[in-house]
């Protein structure tokens, strides 16, 4: 799922179409995952 937001994030980059308010969408989105790998990593230790 990480691969593929990044995948579509650099092509908006390649084509120049990318705007801030995306960018936050995909570093909130980005922020969100790596929250729920924490939550994930502190239930299994």
């Amino acid at each position: 799922a990480l691969l593929r937001g990044e995948t579509s994030v650099m092509t908006a980059l390649n084509g120049g179409e990318i705007t801030t308010p995306k960018l936050d969408e995909v570093l909130k989105e980005k922020k969100k995952l790596d929250m729920g790998l924490l939550d994930l990593a502190g239930l299994l230790s």
